[in-house]
């Protein structure tokens, strides 16, 4: 299981006001946190072999099957971040910003479950495999879909106790205010991941493997 981050898109709004003696005012700003989910669709793989499946599977979560050897593998990419408008005031050279909007973006941009090729649709082997690698994908649906509202809330706290930022230019500005999100949105997902590789994990137990291995008469 993999997970990355997408680039993160920013519109930036300045304000420009006369110089005062006064301390600098900041935007009121009453931001706006949006969630976008958006998942690729599931793709199947029957043609991969023994020694393909093997070397994949040391880095991922496998149905093993008797001698341990994998039958089937479950990977998962996920892909997180986010966008934001900047609104900014400008005054005396300094700049105090806060962000206007804020989309959060998450989703399974790759969800691809492998079978090993000598086993085909309709067979015992098959069908076992393929119903216990469905476990795995249900987990990674299921596990996000649990935690996007801590997700979001996450975020909204940063918003809300974090800014607005004050800096010297509208550029430090920008690269404070996506630090801050940035930080917040993947400490949270970082959270989910655990949780749901743990999960994993509970699933591929070994009385897990040996009812998989047991459901068919020959492998």
């Amino acid at each position: 299981m993999s997970a990355r981050a997408l680039l993160v898109s920013v519109c930036l709004a300045v304000m420009a006001t006369q110089p005062m003696a006064t301390a600098q005012s900041c935007p009121e700003v009453l931001t706006q946190l949006e969630l976008s989910v958006d998942h690729a669709p599931i793709e199947l793989n029957n043609r991969i072999s023994q020694a393909e499946l093997t070397t994949m599977a040391r880095s991922g979560i496998a149905t093993l099957g008797h001698h341990a050897r994998p039958l089937g593998l479950t990977t998962a990419r996920l892909a997180y971040g986010f966008q934001f408008d900047l609104m900014a005031n400008e005054q005396a050279g300094r700049v105090c910003a806060a962000p206007r909007q804020v989309t959060l973006r998450l989703g399974y941009d790759q969800m691809l479950v492998h079978i090993l090729d000598r086993y085909r649709p309709g067979s015992c082997q098959y069908e076992a495999v393929y119903e216990h690698e469905q476990e795995h994908v249900r987990i990674n649906f299921d596990t996000l879909q649990r935690y996007l509202p801590p997700i979001e809330a996450a975020v909204r706290r940063a918003i809300d106790t974090q800014f607005p930022v004050r800096a010297a230019s509208t550029a430090e500005a920008e690269q404070m205010a996506s630090r801050i999100l940035s930080t917040a949105l993947d400490q949270a997902v970082q959270v989910m991941l655990a949780d749901r590789n743990a999960r994993h994990q509970q699933l591929d137990s070994p009385d897990s493997y040996r009812w998989t291995a047991n459901r068919c008469p020959t492998w």
